[in-house]
């Protein structure tokens, strides 16, 4: 849905998703709203250079070698063009749904930052998101996700907990009728207005970054 609204606004997008029933829900999704993005499988010969922005939004984490990720994805961009990516924020707030998103790990801001600058990666903007409004929702759904895991859940691979859930939103679909009503609209401009005070400050859940890479 993100690249759509890119698309509405006149990019040229491009999707990879590596999990094949994530990538099933978002071609039946581009079907229905009559899109024409395309969902590869894998990288392509020819993203050598190719892009002008690469978006990785909640990817990172889970990715074991995240150095070797970012390494690998700057070669998809074209000199001087940009990353953007956001991840959980705060080994602290570690809980049941991390476990259950598959993730490795979560950011601390200078972490971030060393990492993108070893990768030879130039940092535009590094901010923190999140404040208040996930802060209060997250242990929630943490709360949530660790009652209802069974012990298979609990035992499945990174992985497979990424594949999973990239695609169940169950609790998060019930908010949707809120958010969309006048009262959830105007809740979330207020939310976001709070969050915009403190993107500096290291309040909030999750970091969002936005680097540049090297003109050649």
């Amino acid at each position: 849905m993100l690249l759509q609204e890119l698309r509405e606004d006149g990019m040229q997008c491009t999707a990879l998703e590596t999990s094949e029933n994530a990538r099933t829900l978002a071609e039946k999704i581009n079907a229905e709203i009559g899109a024409d993005l395309v969902f590869h499988q894998e990288p392509q010969p020819d993203w050598s250079g190719r892009f002008d922005l690469l978006i990785a939004m909640e990817v990172l984490e889970h990715i074991q070698d995240d150095r070797s990720a970012l390494n690998t994805w700057k070669t998809y961009v074209k000199p001087a063009g940009h990353i953007l990516i956001s991840v959980p924020a705060h080994m602290s707030k570690w809980n049941a749904r991390d476990i259950w998103a598959g993730h490795i790990r979560r950011y601390e801001k200078t972490q971030l930052q060393k990492l993108f600058e070893s990768s030879g990666l130039e940092v535009i903007a590094l901010e923190n998101y999140g404040f208040p409004l996930a802060n209060l929702l997250e242990p929630i759904s943490a709360r949530q996700k660790a009652q209802s895991m069974d012990k298979s859940e609990k035992d499945l691979s990174p992985q497979e907990s990424t594949h999973r859930s990239g695609i169940e939103r169950q609790s998060e679909s019930k908010l949707f009728p809120l958010l969309a009503s006048s009262p959830g609209r105007m809740a979330m401009r207020f939310f976001v207005f709070l969050q915009n005070l403190v993107l500096t400050k290291d309040l909030g859940n999750g970091y969002l970054v936005l680097a540049k890479v090297p003109s050649e």
